[in-house]
């Protein structure tokens, strides 16, 4: 993981990179009702890397915050080897966050005559 990502309010401060915000758009909550595509038991390997388990379930290591937010998880350390977490279906997840950039973003448009 770039960056040692510990707790919780350290990667809801980078989820703005994604141009979403937890606290005002309501995503977290939103993102805990996605139905999940299966479980997975933590290999030792993945332990404490949410970014590895996004990568190989999402395609995409940047949605670690999701793996982390989804199973309600305080930060990486509680991802230890043996615990089984869920993973939401991608499908679903892509819907969400392409429903939540497209309601926050602002069109205007000019009419020429």
């Amino acid at each position: 993981m770039a960056g040692a990502i510990n707790d919780r309010n350290t990667y809801l401060n980078q989820i703005s990179n994604f141009g979403n915000d937890p606290l005002t758009d309501k995503l977290i909550g939103k993102l805990v009702n996605l139905p999940a595509q299966q479980s997975y038991r933590i290999q030792k390997r993945n332990e404490f890397r949410p970014d590895k388990i996004a990568a190989k379930f999402l395609l995409d290591s940047a949605y670690y915050w999701v793996i982390l937010e989804y199973n309600r998880l305080a930060s990486a350390y509680d991802l230890l080897a043996g615990t089984i977490i869920n993973i939401p279906d991608p499908n679903y997840l892509s819907q969400l966050l392409v429903s939540v950039n497209n309601s926050q973003a602002t069109t205007s448009s000019i009419f020429i005559k």
